[in-house]
């Protein structure tokens, strides 16, 4: 290389170097200027992806197969992802209220929000969906501006007995940069086919009552749904037992009945004593697919609507009634059981139950069945137990136990029948029961004390009824039922 091309190549390179250089200011012009977020900006950003974080599942009821689905699909959830969901939301379908809701292959009932835990506030939600269904649900808050996003945390009821749908409790705790107490929750699927549309539903959120000064005079009785043909004197001898034994309310969840006990329902409905619920299962749900109309979620629904509402809930079939032995009343009676045992503990008390078949009918000068029938099996079931809890302590209950409490400190007592029985008005079955006996029987009169008080009230209620039912001209009511 000569002298000239020396320098020519000096030069070159002097010449690239501060091309380099303002190229470098230059782009660092634009960044600042156009680019770069501002203070307040960066503020924002940090706050919405602190907003959206997801909450993983914590219950050890979630399947390996679910775990799977969250982490195969947690990695599209990013910030981006989640605002061009939201735009979506604008084509959800309306909620009503009382009805399930379809989400995809999930069918949601209700949602609720749970304070209980100390910091950690969730809505739990009930739903129905094939048991062999691994999808899942999100849930989407919304605060002004500002949108939160978590999992759910999937758990499967108890007795849904191995049919083709069952009862789930979803639950999903609200972020801690979550001000206020949100008023809606807004769902979507969750699942591992991503070709699926995705569908939202928003649903008002049922607050879990604020906890009051709740005295021992405050009993609610749920009961299982009722359905078919029903006799309006069945109807009548169980609410008016239930008043003259104190019950503050009768929750009874309708799913499809005569136009009779629709009328009855409407009289005890008008003084406030029972609260109609209207039950219906999604229509493309066959009644062999699911158990007992439901029953499962019906229960649930009955404790976490009236959380707090009430010192103690019951749980109570139509052909039932728990019989106090000791005491007047069910709250005399729950009075005694606190002495008896630690009540700080208790979240549930269990009654074993006897049967009274109706072909045993003792006592044929009474027309009320309760009065009539006297002869119980000496054996007493624990399996057909039933029982009366603190719903502000369950989790879950199922239709004979009490599931799952809030807190593993609490228990579920056996009540000795010497206190109360379940007195259970139909032909004994010793299925799933080893330890029942259907014979011998003995007499068993210790409704009699409530026998007097019984009969008044149900004779008043049925010469007004016969008076409602002329005025629809049913007049074949009492003489046919």
């Amino acid at each position: 290389m000569n002298l000239t091309e020396s320098v020519i190549f000096v030069k070159m390179r002097q010449y690239r170097y501060f091309f380099l250089v303002g190229l470098i200011l230059h782009l660092t012009v634009i960044y600042v200027i156009i680019i770069q977020p501002t203070s307040d900006q960066l503020n924002y950003i940090k706050e919405q992806q602190s907003e959206i974080s997801i909450s993983r599942p914590m219950f050890k009821e979630l399947q390996q197969t679910q775990r799977e689905i969250l982490n195969k699909r947690s990695a599209n959830l990013d910030y981006e992802y989640v605002l061009e969901e939201i735009k979506k939301i604008n084509r959800q379908a309306k909620y009503v209220p009382g009805k399930f809701q379809k989400i995809q292959g999930i069918f949601v009932f209700g949602a609720y929000l749970d304070h209980r835990l100390q910091g950690e506030p969730m809505v739990r939600i009930l739903a129905l969906q094939k048991l062999k269904d691994t999808d899942s649900l999100v849930c989407l808050f919304q605060k002004d501006e500002k949108y939160f996003l978590t999992y759910t945390e999937k758990y499967e009821m108890c007795e849904n007995h191995g049919k083709v749908y069952g009862g789930y409790m979803y639950s999903c705790s609200i972020p801690k940069h979550f001000i206020g107490h949100p008023e809606q929750v807004t769902l979507m699927i969750l699942t591992d086919d991503e070709q699926e549309e995705t569908i939202y539903h928003t649903i008002n959120l049922s607050p879990l009552h604020k906890r009051r000064n709740i005295t021992s005079d405050s009993i609610g009785v749920c009961l299982a749904p009722l359905y078919g043909d029903i006799r309006s004197s069945q109807i009548i001898q169980f609410m008016e037992l239930s008043k003259i034994l104190q019950a503050t309310n009768v929750f009874v969840y309708k799913f499809n009945v005569s136009k009779n006990t629709d009328i009855l329902l409407n009289y005890y409905s008008a003084d406030k004593f029972v609260k109609v619920i209207d039950w219906s299962i999604p229509e493309n749900i066959q009644d062999y697919e699911i158990w007992s109309k439901g029953q499962l979620l019906a229960i649930q629904d009955c404790i976490y609507s009236n959380m707090n509402r009430f010192k103690y809930l019951l749980f109570l079939d139509l052909d039932e009634m728990l019989i106090p032995k000791t005491s007047a009343s069910w709250i005399e009676m729950t009075q005694e059981l606190e002495v008896a045992d630690n009540s700080r503990k208790v979240a549930a008390y269990s009654f074993k139950s006897s049967f009274f078949d109706p072909k045993y009918q003792s006592n044929l000068d009474q027309s009320i069945q309760f009065l009539q029938l006297r002869e119980r099996t000496v054996s007493t079931s624990e399996v057909r137990s039933k029982v009366i809890i603190r719903p502000e302590r369950v989790f879950e209950v199922g239709i004979h136990h009490l599931s799952r409490s809030l807190d593993d400190a609490y228990t579920s007592v056996s009540v000795d029948q010497s206190m109360a029985l379940i007195h259970h008005y139909r032909p004994c079955v010793s299925n799933f029961d080893q330890t029942m006996e259907c014979y011998p029987t003995i007499t068993d009169s210790s409704i009699e004390i409530f026998a007097t008080e019984l009969k008044e009230q149900v004779t008043k209620t049925q010469q007004i009824m016969a008076k409602v039912y002329n005025h629809f001209q049913n007049v074949t009511y009492f003489k046919n039922e």
